[in-house]
């Protein structure tokens, strides 16, 4: 038996063990990328035939796409030694690993041994480059997911190699390992600052300067924006420091030593602030020192306690630091997870407040998270937020499973209570490891101002962490009028309850009252974008206006996450081009890793494309964001009904109305997936439940009179004809609107007429034809298959 090798990573070879290609397979690309299917990800994968005659033959009928499949697999067994290509009964075919091995396999071996390097040296580039197969749809869609994850498996590869050497002090290794991340996603500003920060510890400022200077030319010609705050203060301070190190050293004056001794410290001139960043924080913050961080915060009740550290360590840093002191205090924003090896990993609590008092619910949210993003402008600090849900409150009590979940044992617990006019704000640092807890000076203040407190509440627990007391926190670039940041706040807490009208108001409002205000600019967008995707309004007018306020947002701040992920989805519709979506979706994760939102959007944009895998991944991973909030398993659930999955769909919204009964999206979702499944009869006594719980008495009464499949749809038809009533006073803004009333209403013969119509318009929003509720009746019908065939999902590119 011959050993064979096929290469697919920047070029693509198959030859036997001694070197010699096997060139009757390379001239024939569908017989190519027919064993290239069947050897991913690894060799020993079985794949059914259904999927790879959906993939190669779509074209085909089932007849005459099974005889294609056995003719190609028969070919490739010609050029292959007996048993290479091997079946599985009547329905699965595979690779046999002991007979072909491939450079994706060993890739995907090494990295799950820790062997990066390795891993690294098999990625050669591109899967496949340029392979071409005609009239074959589903094998590009394939193909175009493969490259997304294998290319995303590389950057992992050079960004854990890059850990690796820092950690063994290997800095030539780390930063050639962080040059190969950068370069494999240019994009990804958190790789570039990784890169530049590892030269810069090298002694290469040059290099790093330049890699820097590079990076900002690319944002600006190709996104027309500069890189973050974050990036670029990280770039003047390695300019600085670059400048110093060419200043000659002097011998210090003995007068100024003497001076010294005699009246005390010689303080340093005030430098001039950075004027596209924030204040330098006072008193100076001690630039030349590391906050030292501890993993378990003794009990202090307050942060005026804890200990100060004498004046000398304020003056005694050196004449040369003095005169770099405006780079370092900027610098206090770049990222220092290469100089901090263990960073403190904090959760925030979502904030306890008082129901019976609705505005505490916006201010408790907004304040929550503005500490969280505060907190992580420290450096040193890995912040997990759990501030942007409604957990379950038996859940939100259980530290000890929060610190499971979250893998960190350091929480802040805080909570709101009214006090007169003022609000105030109560917070701890607890530590389950040491069930210590370290309290932390209460905060009173007026609606107004909220920012401030959140800035004031940041510093104290800050000071706490890392037993250095502060006066103030990182704040955003540029002071925000009170007033806009209190109705931004109201808009983001709106926006989460899909209150979308009423957050636009005060989204709206907040940028009239300051337009500086990125964040509301950003929500903005979200509720255009989400109103566009709706097909609530036109696409071309959502479109423009969702874009504008993106932009807006993105010029003010460009770490913007949800801005740029709007733009992502937005983009790939109009354009029809998963790509344009997916190179953008990147820029918003690297902008803001730990936003949930961002994968939220992304999972949206993969859903277009009908890539349910990586939407469901896209949704797994907001989860991890924030993994004690139940939101996300009714997503993932949404996207299990897309791909006809009823039964994994089901399961998971069951899960949630566990932790959350009066879910109303849950219940309804269990309803439809109980149809879905057939069994109608519990789908009805399901929905009868929900619709006593809320005093619906007529569909009630008849729910209790419906029986199996007839009896559901009667009840359905029964409620969507109230949708079409209302086609007399507000016709349907488009036919898709119009098709999925007639259906709701059980007129088949309309809604397929609006239905075609749609189709005829091209109408974006027909791209999420699998996954409406308004269609599960007809899901099967053949009229229906053929326009959903016909439509198709967003083309990869």
């Amino acid at each position: 038996m011959t050993m064979h090798r096929l290469r697919m990573l920047g070029g693509i070879t198959l030859s036997t063990a001694d070197g010699r290609e096997v060139d009757a397979v390379l001239r024939q690309p569908k017989a190519v990328a027919l064993l290239a299917y069947l050897a991913l990800p690894l060799p020993g994968t079985w794949h059914r035939r259904d999927a790879l005659l959906a993939a190669f033959w779509p074209e085909l009928d089932q007849t005459r796409a099974r005889s294609a499949l056995r003719s190609a697999l028969y070919s490739l067994r010609q050029h292959l030694d007996d048993g290479a290509v091997r079946s599985r009964g009547d329905d699965e075919v595979g690779i046999d690993p002991a007979l072909i091995t491939t450079d994706v396999g060993a890739m995907a071996v090494a990295c799950d041994e820790g062997r990066y390097g390795d891993a690294l040296a098999e990625y050669r580039g591109e899967l496949l480059p340029a392979l071409f197969i005609a009239e074959a749809e589903g094998f590009e869609r394939w193909l175009e997911q493969e490259r997304a994850r294998i290319s995303s498996l590389a950057r992992k590869a050079a960004a854990l190699l890059a850990d690796q050497c820092d950690k063994a002090g290997d800095l030539a290794g780390a930063a050639e390992a962080a040059r190969r991340a950068a370069e494999l996603d240019p994009d990804d500003e958190t790789s570039a600052r990784r890169w530049i920060a590892l030269l810069d510890q090298a002694g290469d400022r040059a290099q790093a300067l330049a890699v820097f200077e590079r990076f900002r030319a690319r944002m600006a010609s190709e996104y027309g924006v500069e890189p973050s705050v974050e990036t670029r203060a990280l770039g003047e301070s390695v300019r600085t420091r670059q400048a110093l190190a060419a200043v000659p050293r002097k011998t210090p004056v003995p007068a100024l030593a003497a001076r010294s001794a005699e009246s005390g410290p010689v303080p340093a001139p005030e430098p001039a602030p950075e004027p596209a960043l924030e204040p330098a924080l006072e008193p100076a913050l001690e630039p030349a020192l590391e906050p030292v961080l501890v993993s378990s915060p003794a009990p202090v009740t307050s942060v005026q306690q804890l200990p100060r550290r004498p004046a000398s360590w304020r003056w005694g840093i050196g004449a040369a630091l003095l005169v770099a002191g405006i780079a370092v205090a900027v610098a206090m924003r770049a990222p220092r997870s290469v100089h901090a090896a263990n960073p403190t990993r904090l959760v925030v609590l979502p904030m306890e407040y008082d129901p019976g008092d609705p505005a505490q619910a916006y201010i408790a949210a907004g304040l929550a998270e503005g500490v969280a993003r505060r907190l992580e402008g420290f450096g040193g600090l890995h912040v997990r937020s759990g501030a942007r849900s409604e957990w379950p409150s038996v859940t939100r009590r259980d530290l000890k499973e929060i610190a499971r979940s979250y893998g960190s044992t350091v929480l802040l617990r805080t909570s709101l209570s009214r006090r007169g006019d003022s609000l105030e704000v109560l917070a701890a640092v607890v530590d389950i490891a040491s069930s210590t807890e370290a309290s932390v000076r209460p905060r009173r203040f007026a609606e107004a101002g909220i920012r401030d407190a959140e800035s004031a509440l940041a510093a104290s627990v800050a000071g706490v962490l890392f037993r250095t007391p502060l006066s103030v926190s990182p704040a955003a670039a540029a002071h925000i009028e009170p007033e806009s940041y209190r109705l931004m706040l109201q808009g983001v807490y709106q926006l989460s309850l899909q209150e979308v009208q009423a957050a636009k108001i005060r989204f709206d409002s907040a940028t009239k009252l300051d337009a500086s205000n990125a964040r509301a600019w950003a929500g903005l967008s979200s509720v255009y974008a989400s109103e566009t995707i709706a097909d609530r309004i036109p696409f071309d007018v959502g479109f423009e206006h969702a874009t504008a306020a993106a932009r807006r947002a993105l010029e003010l701040d460009s770490l913007q996450g949800s801005a740029w992920a709007n733009l992502a989805v937005l983009r790939a519709v109009r354009e029809r081009n998963l790509s344009v979506g997916v190179e953008l979706v990147h820029r918003a994760s690297a902008a803001e890793p730990s936003n949930p939102e961002v994968l939220v959007i992304e999972s949206a944009l993969y859903r277009h494309a009908w890539r349910w895998e990586e939407a469901r991944d896209a949704i797994r991973l907001a989860q991890q964001l924030d993994p004690l909030s139940p939101w996300y398993l009714e997503r993932e659930a949404a996207i299990e009904l897309c791909r006809d999955s009823a039964e994994a769909a089901l399961h998971l919204v069951e899960a949630e109305l566990v932790l959350s009964p009066d879910d109303k999206f849950a219940q309804a979702m269990k309803v439809r997936s109980l149809a879905r499944l057939g069994r109608y009869d519990d789908a009805i006594v399901a929905w009868r439940a929900q619709a006593i719980a809320r005093h619906d008495d007529a569909t009630a009464e008849s729910l209790r009179r419906a029986r199996g499949a007839a009896g559901y749809w009667a009840v359905r038809h029964h409620e969507g004809l109230r949708a079409v009533g209302k086609f007399q006073e507000v016709p349907p803004r488009s036919s898709f609107k119009a098709s999925q009333a007639w259906f709701a209403a059980g007129d088949t013969t309309k809604g397929f007429a609006a239905l075609e119509s749609a189709a005829r318009a091209r109408l974006p929003a027909l791209y999420r034809l699998p996954c409406m509720p308004d269609y599960d009746e007809v899901r099967r019908v053949p009229h229906f298959i053929a326009i959903v065939a016909r439509v198709g999902a967003m083309p990869a590119r």
